[in-house]
């Protein structure tokens, strides 16, 4: 092959992939990572827990660092921790929705929109009893999300790291005010 058929092959290649990952950028997620937990505190005291990112290295073991603002717009940089990989990862995403006191995520992308696109976020609802209903949530979509193998697998270990997020959660707001502040 010469070294422009190979190129052109190459070109081909991408452009299909490119092509094939945009059907699902968009609308409804490839598939959706959810975990719930009920915790002991009213919805402002959780919203405040959740959006204080300085402070997740005290209590995450999920997100261990997150650097960045807290409004939209705002590049995040952070360190997840899940069985899914062998080591930390680092990631960059945008804090794309804030709605005070009820729902903020932010959205991520490998190499480029199409190819690997999340959306992580939090939903918060008073129960109306001193309590808050959290949902934790990540949508996945593009090219990888589709072919990558193990999906039951992955999925799995995802949603039980979110689970330990959450109990992590829970156990920190239950902790009397001053105490929490010690820390």
């Amino acid at each position: 092959m010469t070294f422009r058929k190979i190129l052109a092959f190459i070109s081909l290649l991408v452009l299909m992939v490119v092509a094939a990952s945009r059907i699902h950028t968009g609308g409804e997620p490839l598939y959706t990572i959810e975990s719930e937990i009920v915790l002991p505190a009213p919805v402002e005291q959780c919203w405040a827990v959740l959006t204080d990112f300085a402070r997740y290295p005290e209590w995450n073991p999920y997100a261990t660092r997150v650097e960045g603002e807290f409004r939209v717009g705002e590049k995040l940089s952070f360190t997840i921790v899940d069985e899914n990989f062998e080591a930390p990862l680092d990631l960059e995403s945008t804090l794309e929705t804030i709605v005070p006191n009820e729902h903020f995520n932010w959205v991520g992308t490998l190499l480029m929109r199409g190819v690997h696109d999340t959306r992580h976020g939090f939903r918060l609802r008073d129960e109306g009893d001193g309590t808050t209903h959290l949902l934790h949530y990540e949508e996945f979509r593009g090219f990888l999300a589709r072919v990558l193998p193990d999906r039951a697998v992955r999925v799995g270990k995802t949603r039980e790291s979110f689970d330990r997020m959450n109990e992590a959660l829970r156990r920190r707001l239950s902790k009397p005010a001053e105490a929490a502040e010690a820390d």
